[in-house]
């Protein structure tokens, strides 16, 4: 038994058994081939994303009646572009966040050729370290940075990494970086743009621009 697929007025599709009708994967999966066939994988996609219920007529091949039956078929989806570009927006967006939180805890800043840390332990470190030499009347230490470079550094030397550099580096983070990206991800207008922005917080601004 054969039923007679028609996607709308005017397309109709060569017909499917009825025995894969019943079998949904089966039949969503022929539908789109065929839609793939015809209009291009977008479309195909598309279809997939949205299906309705039809009723059809065939014919009872036994006993030679006309019979009414109700198939699942794919729907074209007015909406497909618009919820595709939201979905790329999203997942940008959450690669903007993950990515700021990422570089907060593993992004560094450079001080007299030495490397030092932004994570909030190494920022905890700094500041106990300060306070440690304010209270034993001490004006300087010896300090391993990342690169397990050793450099002398003074309580006006934490003092300056921790603000100026550090802290500072934090607020472009959220303030400037952070923000950009989230406008030029609201600012896209297609998927294709949405995908080809780039999410670097190691970038400096200028370069980004």
């Amino acid at each position: 038994m054969t039923i007679p697929i028609y996607i709308d007025d005017n397309i109709s599709y060569p017909p499917f058994t009825l025995e894969k009708c019943e079998d949904f994967a089966t039949y969503t999966d022929s539908v789109n081939k065929r839609i793939e066939q015809h209009f291009g994988n977008r479309y195909a996609l598309a279809y997939n994303e949205v299906m309705g219920e039809k009723e059809v007529e065939i014919i009872n091949p036994e006993t030679g009646e006309t019979e009414t039956v109700t198939i699942p078929y794919p729907v074209v989806n007015p909406n497909y572009e618009e919820e595709q570009l939201a979905k790329a927006k999203e997942a940008k967006y959450n690669e903007a966040l993950t990515k700021a939180n990422e570089y907060q805890q593993e992004g560094f800043v450079e001080y007299k050729n030495c490397v030092f840390e932004m994570s909030d332990s190494n920022r905890k470190n700094l500041s106990d370290t300060e306070e440690a030499l304010k209270l034993m009347g001490e004006t300087e230490t010896t300090w391993l940075d990342k690169d397990d470079n050793y450099i002398v550094l003074t309580v006006e030397d934490i003092q300056y990494i921790r603000l100026n550099l550090i802290l500072a580096a934090i607020q472009q983070l959220w303030i400037v970086k952070y923000p950009s990206y989230k406008e030029a991800i609201a600012n896209a207008e297609t998927v294709e743009e949405v995908e080809a922005i780039v999410i670097d917080y190691t970038e400096e601004e200028d370069e980004r621009n």
